[in-house]
């Protein structure tokens, strides 16, 4: 299992004294490394709910870091009311777009793919 969430942002001032903490998830969330009935999980994903932490938030990124070798997974996508982001696993590189637009590219796509959008729907 790969957990994510139930993470804390401790703030400290000049002093080194602690300021505040903040949650940057409401929960732990848990995945499956791999899929039993398909035998391999190529991508995960969770949302974020806090109007605070629209991206990705580091601790997501480490996670993801830290477990990268042992999952077989591409991609993970954190989405937020208002932005998307994209990680790449392999390359450890991150797309943050607006979630509007990466609608639109998905309902563009099935324009231009209908067939393959029924395949997908199908599946």
């Amino acid at each position: 299992m790969v957990l994510i969430g139930n993470d804390y942002l401790l703030n400290f001032n000049k002093k080194n004294e602690f300021t505040k903490a903040q949650a940057l998830h409401k929960s732990l969330i848990s995945h499956k490394i791999v899929d039993e009935e398909v035998g391999k999980t190529f991508a995960a994903s969770h949302s974020h709910v806090l109007e605070d932490w629209p991206f990705i938030t580091p601790t997501d990124i480490c996670t993801l870091m830290l477990y990268q070798k042992f999952t077989d997974w591409e991609n993970y996508t954190v989405v937020s009311e208002k932005y998307t982001s994209l990680w790449n696993t392999k390359s450890n590189f991150l797309v943050i777009m607006k979630t509007e637009v990466l609608r639109k590219i998905n309902e563009d796509q099935k324009k231009r793919d209908p067939e393959r959008s029924q395949q997908e729907l199908a599946e």
